[in-house]
């Protein structure tokens, strides 16, 4: 698990390098009507895994989803990536009047929640977070100090030229780790193997008052 958060703080440094002056840190699809909530995707996901949920909340809620830059076919935007992401999301509630809104995010998508409601400019009814921490850091690296972390490393070199097929070997292992069910697991070996676009799967399903 540690070594696949690095390779997830690694690809979106690696990106930044290549990232286009224009692209932007979010854009966001708005569908639905009356109550708003915005649905934040986890690291590497594109919105359409929200296709589902969306379908359904939609029906009595206003949903701004979510693409984060480098993603979903979206440029990728120059480092440092997270907070102009923060930033980004901090004033398009602000400038599209959100408040009172709900935060649904699972994983990196939580963690950003949780900044945003820690904003005292922002006025947030409540957040939703699923398998999310404030600093995932913290939990799983010993005497966790980000002002340590660094990208160049013959580490983290050696991570970044990993090939397909022993990247795919630890593939299974992630995805045991992440659900309990076979056919969710196939879903997120499949996503892992895909060194391109990484992706990952979740099966969500939440209830709103």
């Amino acid at each position: 698990m540690k070594n696949f958060i690095l390779l997830c703080v690694l690809f979106v440094f690696s990106s930044s390098i290549y990232a286009k002056n224009e692209g932007q840190p979010i854009s966001v699809e708005v569908t639905g009507k009356d109550k708003p909530i915005a649905l934040i995707p986890g690291f590497t996901v594109p919105r359409d895994i929200w296709n589902p949920l969306v379908k359904e909340l939609e029906k009595n809620y206003e949903c701004h989803i979510v693409t984060l830059a480098g993603f979903g076919k979206k440029e990728p935007i120059e480092f440092p990536w997270l907070p102009k992401v923060n930033e980004s999301l901090k004033n398009y509630i602000l400038k599209n009047d959100l408040q009172n809104a709900t935060i649904i995010g699972p994983s990196l998508g939580g963690t950003i929640a949780t900044w945003l409601a820690a904003k005292n400019d922002l006025k947030l009814s409540k957040i939703i977070l699923i398998d999310a921490l404030t600093a995932s850091g913290a939990l799983m690296i010993p005497n966790f100090n980000p002002e340590n972390l660094i990208y160049e490393s013959p580490y983290n070199n050696q991570q970044l030229a990993i090939n397909d097929v022993a990247f795919e070997q630890t593939a299974p292992a992630m995805a045991k780790s992440m659900s309990l069910k076979e056919s969710a697991q196939e879903k997120i070996k499949t996503g892992y193997s895909n060194l391109t676009e990484k992706l990952m799967f979740m099966d969500i399903q939440i209830t709103l008052n």
